[in-house]
């Protein structure tokens, strides 16, 4: 099974098809509470979720400033992901004080609200060691622009929306129905579209060739190497 994940209010949107097969009509969308399940049905080959892979104790992370020079003018939809003690503070003002005291930049409100999704898949991937070769961080943003060539608009505008639904179609994804599907399953307290798409591209970069951003990571606390999965060539 091949799988894009991405956050969203109900837990969790996960793109998914078979790992043997080319054929993108055959995708499945569902919202999970919780990724233990997804992850460990047994028949996960490779999943790309849109959440920080990896922590580190005392400095930030190098991969989002790369990051951010992949995305000329777009750098706003990178954020500064919060260490390890910040990430378990118990208050955002405990967290931003931690995170400042270790890297002297305080937290953004976006990071603080992700904390409890990034102590979920942290705490995943300490448990379950052999997801470590199967579950890859990746960036939506760096993936369409990539892809597509240019920045696209902001994806919570309605231009920012169809110009991603424009190029998920134009490569076969039949994203007008699962758009449809989710819409009519999931009300928008669960999930909103632009949870959709992004874990549609990500599963997308899931059947293609890809690459790391970071050609010499830093290593995490759990020894993980700190990445993203981004298009590769061929």
């Amino acid at each position: 099974m091949l799988m894009g994940i991405d956050g969203c209010r109900g837990g969790w949107v996960i793109a998914s098809m078979a790992a043997d097969s080319s054929r993108v009509v055959d995708i499945e969308i569902e919202v999970a509470p919780r990724l233990e399940a997804p992850l460990l049905n047994g028949e996960l080959s490779v999943a790309l979720i849109d959440m920080p892979v990896g922590l580190l104790s005392d400095r930030s992370r190098q991969i989002e400033t790369l990051a951010r020079r992949a995305l000329p003018g777009q750098a706003s939809t990178v954020f500064n992901v919060p260490v390890a003690d910040a990430v378990y503070a118990s208050s955002y003002p405990e967290a931003s004080a931690l995170n400042a005291r270790h890297t002297g930049k305080k937290l953004s409100k976006q990071a603080w609200y992700l904390c409890p999704k990034i102590r979920e898949l942290n705490e995943l991937l300490a448990a379950q060691p052999s997801l470590a070769s199967k579950v890859f961080e990746s960036h939506p943003e760096i993936v369409y622009r990539q892809w597509v060539g240019q920045r696209l608009p902001k994806k919570k505008t309605a231009e920012g929306e169809r110009a991603r639904v424009e190029f998920l179609r134009s490569v076969g994804v039949p994203v007008d129905r699962l758009v449809r599907d989710v819409s009519t399953r999931y009300p928008k307290r669960v999930v909103l579209i632009d949870d959709v798409l992004d874990a549609l591209v990500l599963l997308l970069l899931a059947t293609r060739p890809s690459r790391d951003l970071d050609p010499a990571p830093q290593i995490a606390l759990t020894g993980c190497p700190i990445n993203l999965r981004v298009p590769g060539t061929g």
